[in-house]
C-alpha cells in the first residue's frame, strides 16, 4: 500500500478503477453519490486538497439482460474537487449481478480502457458474493473455481495494463446474521490466498463485516449498515466501505 500511496500522491495524473458487482455499482444506495466510489472520490479530496478530483459513474442498462451486458455508458467526469495540482479521477465500473467471470466477459469496460487519456494506475477488484449463490446455477462457482477465475482475472489486468497497480477486497457479506459463519467465509479465504500468492494487497472487507456483525441483530446483523436486504449496504454501508479504503491506502503507511 505504501508504494500506491507514494504513486497517488506525487503523479500529476492518475487513475483509480473500482471493479465490482452490484455493490460496487451501489444498487440500493439512494444516489450516485452515497456509493461507496463517491464517498471514496470525497476522501481523497480532502486528503488531496489542491487537486483536481474527477469521477466518472459507470451506469448498469435497465433491460432485462442488463446483468449480462457492459456498462452502458459512464456519467462524466463529475468535478469532485477543483485543483491546481493535479488531477486524481476515480471511475466506478460496477454490474449487479457480476461474478468474476461475468467481469472478464466484460472485459472492455476496463482492460486497457483509456479515461482522460490515459489508463489505470490502479484497479479494486471486490467479487464473490455471486459466485457464492449455491442456488443459481448461472452464477455459482465452487471456491475453486473462483479462484482460478481471479487468476485469470489478475492476468487479464497485467497483460493490458502492466504499470497498474491492483488491491484486492473481499466480498462483504451475504448473510442473515444468524450464525457466526457466513456463506462467504471460503470465497474471501480463496481471495486472501490469491492476494498471499502474487503479494498483492488486500482489504479484508468480509472481515470487517463479520466483526461488525450483531447474532441475530436488526438488519440480518448488520443494523444500519445493511438496511435493505442480506448483501446490499445503504447509505452508512457505503460510507464505511469508502471511508475504509482510503484510510487502508492513505493513513496506515
Amino acid at each position: 500500500m505504501k508504494a500506491i500511496a507514494k504513486k497517488m500522491t506525487e503523479s500529476e495524473e492518475y487513475l483509480f478503477l473500482t471493479l465490482g458487482d452490484s455493490i460496487t455499482r451501489g444498487s440500493v444506495a439512494s444516489s450516485d453519490e452515497t456509493t461507496y466510489t463517491a464517498v471514496l472520490t470525497r476522501e481523497l479530496a480532502k486528503r488531496f486538497p489542491d487537486k483536481e478530483i474527477l469521477r466518472y459513474d459507470g451506469q448498469q442498462a435497465k433491460n432485462a439482460d442488463g446483468e449480462l451486458l457492459p456498462v452502458e455508458h459512464f456519467d462524466g467526469p463529475i468535478t469532485v474537487q477543483k485543483g491546481v495540482v493535479g488531477t486524481l479521477t476515480v471511475v466506478r465500473c460496477g454490474i449487479g449481478g457480476n461474478t468474476v467471470r461475468r467481469l472478464l466477459n466484460r472485459k472492455d469496460d476496463y482492460a486497457g480502457r483509456e479515461f482522460e487519456g490515459r489508463r489505470a494506475d490502479l484497479f479494486t477488484v471486490m467479487l464473490g458474493i455471486n459466485d457464492s449463490l449455491v442456488k443459481n446455477a448461472s452464477k455459482y462457482v465452487t471456491p475453486e473455481q473462483y479462484k482460478e477465475d481471479l487468476c485469470e482475472l489478475l492476468e487479464l489486468l497485467a497483460n493490458t495494463n502492466p504499470e497498474a497497480d491492483v488491491i484486492l477486497m473481499t466480498p462483504t457479506y451475504y448473510h442473515d446474521g444468524s450464525t457466526p459463519t457466513s456463506y462467504l467465509d471460503l470465497y474471501a479465504e480463496k481471495m486472501i490466498e490469491v492476494a498471499r500468492e502474487q503479494e498483492l494487497p488486500l482489504i479484508d472487507m468480509h472481515k470487517m463485516w463479520m466483526d461488525h456483525m450483531i447474532l441475530g441483530g436488526e438488519g440480518n446483523g448488520q443494523g444500519d449498515w445493511l438496511p435493505h436486504d442480506k448483501c446490499h449496504p445503504g447509505d452508512l454501508g457505503h460510507r464505511i466501505l469508502g471511508e475504509e479504503i482510503a484510510k487502508r491506502i492513505l493513513d496506515e503507511n
